[in-house]
């Protein structure tokens, strides 16, 4: 059966046949298509990015929406260094910190946005930030606006 080739790639469809492959050809394994896997993962993470408000993402949930296995998904990641999970998780902390930036000091709501961003509660999202940052959502604000601050005046 021969490899479905997907019908976008990462770069917009500007790739030759020039360009390296994804992994140099001593570690790609036999009948995988240069370039097939980096069209796989920029889907994915393309569709986890749109998709990162929902709690139940999961990489059942997202092989099944592309038509791969979960083993293969991870496979993809394996490259990364982190899991897909991580992965995930990551986008979400980093959603968060911009949510928390942008938002007035007088309308802060660590619930609504831990819930904007796939957390499923105020907690999740404060053992999660704590353990990626080392402080709580709102002290790690503070002393960012602090630090802002402070180079406003210099």
């Amino acid at each position: 059966m021969a490899a479905r080739i997907p019908p976008h790639t990462p770069d917009g469809g500007r790739s030759t046949a020039s360009t390296p492959p994804s992994r140099p050809p001593a570690t790609r394994p036999a009948g995988e298509l240069p370039g097939v896997n980096d069209a796989v993962l920029f889907r994915v993470r393309q569709f986890v990015r749109r998709h990162l408000s929902d709690p139940g993402l999961s990489p059942e949930g997202i092989a099944r929406a592309h038509g791969v296995s979960v083993r293969y998904l991870h496979r993809l990641f394996e490259g990364e260094g982190r899991t897909l999970s991580q992965w995930i998780r990551e986008q979400r902390l980093e959603g968060c910190r911009r949510a928390l930036l942008a938002t007035p000091a007088d309308a802060l709501s660590v619930g609504l946005i831990a819930r904007r961003w796939g957390f499923t509660s105020p907690g999740q999202l404060s053992r999660a930030f704590h353990g990626a940052y080392g402080l709580s959502p709102t002290d790690w604000l503070a002393n960012e606006r602090a630090r802002r601050a402070a180079g406003e005046r210099q």
